[in-house]
């Protein structure tokens, strides 16, 4: 997959493509049949598949004080839309002059001048140009006049339940982590990068991965959580905590990772988290014994859901 940003449109000279308009900010199932849908088109017409989305996420821009948190990053929206299959990834700088532009010079000026798109697939709760003026019934009326097509793709549902990025994140929220594979299609996986933390895992012969995220995800609440650690091509089960280790009172909000069977140092690696199950709450022990007591409990636990 190629991706093209924004200054760079101009040089896209491929004037027979199919591309898919949104945000795609959870890349959850509802937004993956949009983007099966555009490449099943673009290999039955001999075309080019792509995707067309913005950075930063437009509310960082128009309203920063209603600006969701992540689930996925940058590197891992990449990733998946290559696993998909999409040819090109069209990212569009998201500034407050581009939020000016109004859906009608959208779609000449950028997607059909620039691009050259033939066909455009959104979803059905499509909204898009100044003040949101754009929606799927004037995408409609502009293909007639621009000569192009447009697929709308109806929103999905999960026992009843709309599938869609909020959804998901209040699953997260909750601590239900074992439920979102459900919606997003996968399991939640958070990335960071390893830091230096306190030392005092390894003191006390349980010692942990410090995490400094990558960006600002979705968290759930703080406990212990079933977990996979991917660094690299290798993959550990892992314990991981959320949360303030009430039993030293730090106060110190981290994410640290016990990953099982691993004797290596990882600082400054890139780690992904899969977060499979929420084990417990986070507690206070009266001593260090009972700590990891509990620990050696949790990773028992670990290794039988993750066998």
């Amino acid at each position: 997959m190629k991706v093209i940003k924004s200054n760079l449109f101009s040089t896209y000279n491929n004037n027979s493509t199919v591309v898919a308009i949104g945000s795609f900010d959870g890349l959850h199932k509802g937004h993956q049949k949009i983007i099966k849908k555009t490449i099943k088109i673009a290999e039955k017409r001999n075309m080019k598949s792509g995707v067309f989305s913005f950075s930063p996420h437009p509310l960082e821009v128009i309203a920063p004080e209603r600006s969701p948190s992540f689930l996925v990053s940058r590197r891992q929206k990449l990733n998946i839309l290559e696993e998909l299959g999409i040819d090109y990834f069209f990212e569009q700088e998201f500034t407050e002059e581009f939020s000016k532009l109004t859906f009608e010079e959208f779609i000449s000026n950028i997607m059909i001048d620039k691009i050259g798109v033939k066909h455009i697939i959104v979803g059905s709760d499509f909204k898009f140009g100044k003040n949101q003026s754009g929606n799927t019934e004037k995408l409609k009326k502009l293909s007639s006049k621009y000569n192009i097509n447009t697929k709308i793709i109806p929103i999905i549902k999960k026992n009843t339940n709309k599938i869609s990025s909020t959804n998901i994140r209040k699953l997260i929220k909750a601590g239900r982590v074992s439920e979102v594979k459900k919606y997003l299609g996968r399991n939640y996986k958070i990335e960071g990068t390893v830091v230096t933390g306190e030392g005092r895992g390894r003191k006390l012969g349980i010692p942990t991965a410090n995490l400094n995220l990558t960006t600002d995800y979705v968290l759930p609440p703080k406990g212990v959580y079933a977990a996979k650690v991917y660094t690299g091509d290798q993959e550990f089960k892992s314990v991981v905590n959320f949360g303030e280790k009430p039993t030293f009172s730090s106060g110190t909000y981290t994410i640290e990772a016990h990953i099982l069977d691993l004797e290596k140092n990882l600082y400054g690696d890139l780690l992904e988290v899969e977060l499979y199950e929420f084990i417990r709450e986070e507690e206070k022990f009266s001593d260090e014994e009972e700590l990891i007591s509990k620990i050696e409990s949790d990773i028992l636990y670990t290794r039988n859901i993750l066998c």
